[in-house]
């Protein structure tokens, strides 16, 4: 389930909890477009959806190219992850599916959303290399938080930051 065109460029400033359980939601895109078209959500039931199916967790591929979003596919991530990645892409968010979101949960959350951008953007720089600019705005526009929580937990960022090549070590016997 996708937001569509004309939904995606509304506003809706006033609305603070938003219940769209029991949809058809099996993306992290969808989740990402909630703070755009909602910035005074703070309350968020998503429950009975494919993304929250606890027996097929759902999360998003890390072999998607510079011009697709990861395909969605079943994986073995542990029960909250969806939890975590869900409050980590909407920092307004005070509760989700009535659970009150701890500091705690929060930092949890967005550690573990870079990991997980981290290694789907690494995934992509590496079978995409011939296109680099036009990946490295793949990777912004998939993972949009990926930036700021690198900067608020003093990360690097590996999209900004130029990449080491691997050293060659050389050995001399005398």
């Amino acid at each position: 389930m996708s937001i569509g065109s004309t939904l995606a460029d509304q506003r809706f400033t006033t609305l603070d909890f938003l219940n769209i359980a029991d949809n058809r939601i099996s993306s992290f895109s969808f989740i990402d477009a909630l703070p755009r078209i909602f910035p005074s959500l703070t309350s968020l039931r998503i429950s009975k959806n494919p993304l929250y199916d606890q027996s097929n967790v759902i999360s998003p591929s890390t072999t998607a190219t510079a011009s697709t979003e990861p395909t969605v596919t079943v994986s073995t991530l542990p029960p909250d992850s969806t939890y975590y990645l869900t409050l980590a892409r909407i920092p307004s968010l005070l509760t989700l599916n009535y659970t009150t979101i701890t500091t705690r949960d929060r930092e949890e959350g967005e550690i573990y959303y870079l990991s997980v951008a981290e290694k789907g953007i690494r995934t992509t720089l590496s079978s995409n290399a011939q296109d680099n600019e036009s990946t490295i705005q793949s990777c912004v526009e998939r993972y949009p938080l990926y930036a700021s929580l690198c900067e608020k937990y003093d990360r690097p960022n590996i999209l900004t930051s130029p990449t080491p090549l691997p050293t060659q070590t050389t050995s001399s016997i005398p």
